[in-house]
């Protein structure tokens, strides 16, 4: 009997415990359901790998309004337009893309799936090229990320310059020659940073501003398939410009990154280095804050020294999916991205490195000396746009093709030829005849 009623308390008070328990679990289960129904998220879907710019700007706006940016990174090279594509397509995509602006923007129907902010009103208006490469029928997709435009050409390292006594380049022979007082003294005179196959472009996609000055309707001519023998054979000028940089890459080339061709040519390890300046210039800054004010700039020479210019990649863009769920939350945010404090703070953390993409005047004395650089082709107006801001056709060969020339694998000629089959199958897709 007295073991009947040891057994019953027992139950009693194990029962006691798990409604304790379950009230327990319930509450902190609770909690955390309501902590995640006011936790204020945005997801992005971004660049390449995650940088100091993204987490400067999730650190203001998590600050200023409580707002907290998930980042998801794409891969970096072709893989890039066919994974938003997918994500965009099977409505995968996040509150907010992160991408091209231009003809690639153009290429994803971005009627389809971004939210046209043309009535949008922002503090910072959009610069002109900006504001063009994010215009497609008439209607404004986007706002520039990280607020500059990039420029294509060729940094320099300027105590190797002083060393040497050589003279900034105006013409592409120029510029050869200098390579070969920089070889015949043991300096490394183009750096190579092809383990990034992306990088390896520059020099061809860097040259358009040649191309285009040559035959200023060359955008609309190759859209369509439309060029001359001879027109052809001036695109083929910035094929063999790839080919004539092959005696003076580092041996070690195909195993540098971009990262570490920078660190080379901050530290005067190396002269030249072909890209756009935006990326470069973070990594230096990064890995060598003091070494900034020894690079320079200037654009791909051409044959007319009276008529030197630059490449401009305008920004990428924010782009507002249309089925985001929190689409007043992300107009929150760009409303405070897109205004003067934003970007003031912004910018006192980290310098320009590149050109302002929205209407703001920056004095001299504000910009780094590379940046000056940039800006004197600015206000000759000697400038354009990158080939894909103008076009859609430009196939995922092209990094294999100019890494495969700079590697001596192909030469010049070759790669045009199977550059322009590939534009002519791209065009077909895009159902466009040749």
């Amino acid at each position: 009997m007295i073991k009947g009623k040891y057994i019953r308390i027992q139950i009693y008070i194990t029962g006691f415990c798990l409604l304790i328990s379950g009230c327990t679990a319930q509450k902190q289960k609770t909690g955390t359901e309501n902590k995640q129904e006011h936790e204020r998220i945005i997801t992005v879907f971004a660049g390449y790998s995650s940088n100091s710019d993204d987490e400067m700007l999730a650190q203001l706006v998590k600050e200023k309004l409580d707002i907290t940016l998930q980042y998801e990174y794409r891969p970096i090279g072709s893989a890039s337009a066919s994974m938003i594509q997918t994500k965009l397509a099977t409505g995968e995509m996040a509150d907010l893309c992160v991408y091209n602006s231009g003809a690639l923007l153009s290429d994803l129907k971005p009627e389809d799936y971004f939210v046209d902010l043309s009535n949008m009103e922002f503090e910072l208006e959009l610069e002109d090229n900006f504001r063009k490469a994010v215009t497609v029928n008439d209607k404004i997709y986007g706002v520039p990320y990280g607020y500059v435009n990039s420029f294509g050409g060729i940094l320099y390292n300027k105590t190797v310059y002083e060393k040497y006594e050589l003279e900034i380049p105006h013409t592409w022979d120029e510029f050869i020659a200098n390579c070969e007082i920089l070889k015949e003294n043991g300096e490394i005179a183009v750096i190579g940073s092809f383990a990034d196959k992306w990088s390896s472009q520059y020099p061809f996609l860097a040259d358009y501003y040649n191309v285009q000055t040559q035959v200023p309707d060359f955008a609309e001519k190759y859209t369509h398939g439309l060029l001359s023998p001879f027109e052809k054979n001036i695109f083929l000028e910035s094929w063999e410009k790839c080919q004539d940089l092959v005696p003076y890459y580092q041996e070690n080339a195909v195993a540098v990154s971009g990262s570490e061709a920078c660190d080379l040519l901050a530290n005067g390890r190396g002269a030249h280095y072909i890209s756009a300046s935006k990326r470069p210039l973070s990594y230096i800054y990064s890995d060598n804050k003091d070494l900034l004010d020894e690079i320079g700039m200037f654009g791909i020479p051409g044959k007319d020294a009276d008529d030197c210019g630059i490449t401009i990649w305008p920004a990428s863009g924010w782009y507002i999916n249309k089925n985001t769920p929190n689409i007043e939350l992300v107009y929150e945010f760009l409303e405070y991205y897109m205004s003067k404090e934003c970007m003031d703070l912004f910018f006192n953390k980290a310098p320009l490195f590149g050109l302002p993409a929205v209407q703001e005047n920056f004095h001299d004395e504000q910009l780094l000396p590379v940046v000056l650089d940039m800006n004197s082709y600015i206000k000759n107006g000697h400038y354009c746009s990158a080939l894909e801001y103008y076009s859609t056709i430009k196939p995922s060969s092209c990094e294999d093709l100019t890494t495969a020339v700079a590697l001596g694998e192909m030469n010049a000629k070759e790669a045009a030829d199977s550059y322009e089959r590939d534009c002519e199958r791209q065009a077909f897709l895009q159902n466009i005849l040749w």
